[in-house]
């Protein structure tokens, strides 16, 4: 036994060094260290193999210690899962307790089985009486006190607890007068500390077998003992019921004495008491009451308890219906500090209030009259600003309150500015209450009753109307309210607002396209009939840009419409004669970023029309080539025909420039229609070279070739015009630019041969030509050219000949000189063969030349011939040689006159002209002595007339 004792003692001694260890890497728990505390003592007790009585009834000790707690592990699980929302019974969640308590319980029983006679009988008794008491609800704690008290010695401590716990169960189970008879028995034992728990359970035992007296002395006198430190202090539980025992007991006086003298701070009883005074209907004391716990704030509490004061008046002063100081005390509530359960309280009192007050003061309306009690709707409307003040957050929905309670009136006009208030704080501060949707429902309603003046009640529809697409720009009904709040900018000609109402209206409906035209149309014909031209070219301007998918028709009739308007008054100017004037104002409109493309086109053209009128060409050319570009296809089409028109009559009145200009300005806008184009480019390039403007006529031509199906006879205008203006260069660059040889081969080949016969006596130009007569690869007059190239050889050759006669020297030597004329007349032959040959070429101008030359030829080798003389010769001889030469020069000069005469023949019979035709036709020098013309067809010979001037 000695053994066991010391290792008890040793275990009580060691438990709490090992509190709030580590036991391994965690902390031990306050329950963890109190279970093993428990177990290791039951571990020590179990080491005895045989265990006394004493040793049993501590093991059943500690059984229970484990049973509570196993009891706060299931009760924090049973709450837990209550908080998460899990249902589960008490009989599961604790378990674990029950099953301990099962095992204890039992313990407890066989103790008492195996021992008899022990001494812990009563004592187990109780022991089970609690634990069915505070662990298992089984109903057996009675049975158990009974058998404790039985077996107990009385007055003994077990038999005292036994019967206080058998007093408690019968107060806890309602049978208040067993309870009285049990703690009339025990109450005066005054050793126990919860002596004044007692005295509180008797009292109430007393008061519920209607014992006020006792009943209120019992709790004042544990009240007085709880100041005693060797009790429990119970004061609190105890003047809690000690206020209404007096308020029972009708003991009022007597409660406020006790309170007053023996509570060191008695607002909270006297707070409580006047509670229990209101609810019984002792007005007068209730007063009494409150002004004395007003006069009894705790200082460190004064807010608090003087805000907790003014919520239990308001209850009190709305009970027995005193409305005067209510509203006093509520306006009180809004200027004192709240915390926030106190503030909660008061809105919740005062809304209770303020729906109670709308009930009467609608149930009192009268609808026929318009009569309400005046009085009770302006203390309502305090009310809820009052709300307003204390429940900032839903300030909008007391905002609306406000103006439900007015709508109820018919306070219709008042009743909108609340609504608008509202909703304007709700947008701003949501309050916990939906209220945009009513709100704008009583705005509209509102407005419907209210019968304001005409324009006012457009302002507050236009407010009402703004807000509900702002708040719900999706709803069902937000196409029709952007249609009426169109309508009434519309009907104040808000220009500004319509244009936003209406975009507005697009973007959040863009597929009611059809509406959107309609109510553009509107606008549009307002804008007309108000002769606002700057407006109107604005709209047609978004129409041309496709705004709202309008058809072409449309917005060909729009920009009619807006055309006559601009155009009328510049019509009747011009009739008038005030032509400048009316030029003035079409082009304000054209320079004006306002007015739409078509209607800038016409003004432009109207310029360049009475441009014309005025006769200014070049700056109706300017115009129509600013205005032209800004026609639609269509309408260029349509003008086409008038800028051809006035391109003619510019040609007919001489003015080649810009009838020039004009068909360009047609090529620039119609440069795709290419076989239309043709004659448009021909005569811009015609009226260009009727003034000879060579590089114009070139430039238009490289500039718009690519505008026409086929160049070629234009091609070939351009070619005559430049051989005939003798722009030979100009000539051959395009012919060579173009590459136009191949194409133009034929007129070229007699151009060319032309202008070579003309400048042939320039050997750089008969060079430059000869190249140029190549390209054309033409086997005429490539002969020509190997042709002139031989002619000019033998020329060079005969010249070279006849330079050279032959010497007679001082002693004549007949054979000698009859050799050397004979090589000599050889080498002519030889030569003149050479040229005969060239007519084979069958050219006339340079068979002409050949015969020419060999004419002019023969007849310096006669002269040659015919003035040799041997001068040392003998006479006889001299006069016989002279002879021979005369018969030899006069076969030459036979031969040069044939050669005229064929030559002669040959202009004649084909025709043909010669640069030197007045040296070669007979008779020229005679015809020119009487003045006289010879046949046109020489005289037309272009080189005899360049000679002449």
């Amino acid at each position: 036994m000695a053994k066991i004792l010391v290792l008890l003692a040793l275990n009580l001694f060691l438990a709490p060094v090992g509190y709030g260890k580590t036991k391994g890497p965690e902390k031990v728990t306050r329950w963890e260290y109190l279970l093993k505390l428990i177990e290791e003592e039951e571990k020590t007790i179990n080491m005895v193999k045989r265990k006394t009585d004493h040793l049993l009834y501590r093991q059943f000790e500690l059984l229970t210690e484990k049973i509570k707690l196993y009891k706060e592990k299931d009760n924090q699980r049973f709450l837990d899962l209550s908080t998460k929302g899990q249902k589960i019974s008490r009989k599961k969640a604790f378990k674990r307790t029950l099953k301990r308590y099962e095992k204890a319980r039992k313990f407890g029983l066989n103790i008492l089985k195996r021992y008899p006679r022990t001494r812990y009988k009563a004592a187990i008794y109780h022991t089970l009486a609690l634990n069915s008491r505070d662990y298992a609800y089984d109903k057996r704690e009675l049975g158990y006190l009974r058998n404790a008290i039985k077996l107990s010695r009385k007055k003994s401590e077990v038999w005292y607890l036994s019967m206080t716990s058998l007093a408690e169960y019968y107060y806890n189970n309602k049978k208040y007068k067993k309870a009285v008879s049990i703690y009339s028995r025990v109450i005066h034992n005054k050793s126990d500390e919860w002596h004044t728990k007692n005295l509180y359970n008797y009292g109430w035992c007393l008061l519920k077998t209607h014992k006020f007296e006792q009943a209120i002395s019992r709790l004042e006198e544990g009240y007085k003992l709880s100041l005693d430190k060797k009790y429990i202090d119970f004061r609190e539980q105890i003047m809690q019921s000690l206020v209404s025992f007096y308020v029972i007991g009708k003991q009022i006086d007597r409660g406020i004495a006790f309170v007053m003298k023996h509570d060191k701070s008695p607002y909270e009883a006297l707070t409580r008491f006047a509670r229990k005074t209101s609810e019984k209907g002792f007005y007068k004391e209730t007063e009494q009451l409150i002004k004395l716990a007003e006069d009894n704030f705790d200082s460190k509490k004064k807010d608090e308890q003087l805000a907790d004061l003014r919520l239990f008046q308001f209850d009190f002063y709305n009970q027995y219906k005193r409305d005067t100081p209510l509203f006093k005390i509520a306006k009180d509530l809004t200027q004192i500090k709240l915390n926030d359960y106190q503030r909660d309280e008061a809105v919740r009192k005062i809304s209770d209030k303020s729906r109670v007050e709308q009930m009467i003061l609608k149930k009192d309306f009268d609808k026929v009259a318009s009569s309400y009690n005046v009085k009770r709707l302006s203390k309502l409307e305090s009310y809820f600003d009052f709300l307003a003040i204390l429940d900032k957050k839903n300030d909008a929905m007391y905002r609306f309150f406000t103006a439900e309670t007015l709508y109820s009136v018919h306070e219709f006009k008042r009743a909108l500015k609340s609504y608008k208030r509202a909703l304007e704080t709700q947008l701003k501060t949501p309050s916990k209450m939906d209220l945009n949707r009513k709100a704008v429902d009583g705005i509209f309603s509102s407005i419907d009753f209210a019968k304001f003046p005409k324009e006012r009640e457009k302002d507050e529809l236009i407010y009402a109307y703004s807000n509900f697409l702002q708040l719900w720009p999706k709803d069902p009904k937000s196409p029709k309210v952007h249609q009426k709040l169109f309508a009434i900018y519309l009907s104040r000609s808000d220009h500004k607002n319509i244009e936003l109402s209406l975009n507005n209206y697009i973007k959040g409906f863009p597929k009611e396209k059809e509406m959107h035209r309609k109510l553009f149309k509107q606008w549009m014909d307002l804008s007309i009939a108000l002769k606002k031209p700057y407006l109107l070219a604005r709209l047609v301007n978004e129409m041309q840009k496709g705004k709202l998918g309008f058809p072409k028709e449309e917005i060909k009739k729009a920009e009619v419409i807006l055309a006559t308007l601009l155009f009328g008054k510049f019509q009747k100017m011009n009739e008038k004669g005030d032509t400048e004037d009316a030029i003035a104002g079409y082009k304000k409109i054209f320079y004006d970023i306002h007015f739409p493309q078509s209607v800038k086109a016409e003004s432009g053209f109207n310029i360049g029309i009475l441009y014309i009128d005025l006769s200014e060409s070049a700056k109706s050319v300017k115009w129509f080539k600013k205005a032209f570009p800004l026609f639609t296809e269509k309408e260029q089409d349509k003008k086409r025909v008038f800028l051809e028109k006035m391109s003619k009559r510019s040609a007919l009145l001489q003015d080649f420039l810009n009838a020039a200009h004009i068909q360009r300005l047609v090529l620039d806008n119609f440069c795709h229609t290419k076989k239309k184009n043709i004659s448009n480019l021909q005569q811009s390039i015609s009226f260009d070279l009727a003034n000879d403007y060579v590089l114009r006529a070139l430039h238009t031509f490289k500039t718009y070739r690519k505008c026409v199906s086929d160049t070629s006879s234009i091609e070939t205008a351009i070619i005559t015009h430049l051989f005939r203006n003798s722009h030979v260069d100009e000539l051959f660059s395009f012919v060579n630019s173009y590459k136009l040889a191949p194409k133009h081969k034929t007129l070229l080949s007699g151009y060319y041969e032309r202008i070579f016969w003309k400048r042939f006596e320039s050997r750089a130009d008969r060079k430059s030509i000869a190249r140029q007569m190549a390209r054309l690869k033409d086997k005429e007059l490539i002969d020509i050219v190997i042709g002139v190239s031989k002619y000019l050889t033998l020329s060079n050759q005969m010249d070279d000949l006849l330079e050279s006669p032959i010497e007679i020297g001082e002693v004549f030597e007949p054979q000698k000189f009859n050799e050397q004329l004979s090589s000599r007349i050889a080498s002519f032959v030889k030569i003149v063969e050479g040229q005969t040959k060239l007519l084979e070429i069958g050219n006339p101008q340079l068979s002409l030349f050949v015969y020419d030359e060999l004419a002019e030829s023969l007849f310096t080798l006669s002269n040659e011939i015919s003035n040799y003389s041997p001068t040392s010769a003998p006479k006889e001889l001299k006069t016989e040689f002279s002879k021979q030469m005369k018969i030899v020069a006069k076969t030459f000069l036979d031969q040069a006159h044939a050669n005229i005469d064929a030559s002669e023949s040959f202009m004649y019979k084909y025709e043909l002209l010669s640069p030197n035709a007045r040296d070669i036709v007979s008779g020229n020098e005679a015809l020119d002595s009487v003045n006289l013309r010879m046949p046109a067809k020489i005289m037309a010979n272009t080189f005899d007339l360049e000679e002449k001037r």
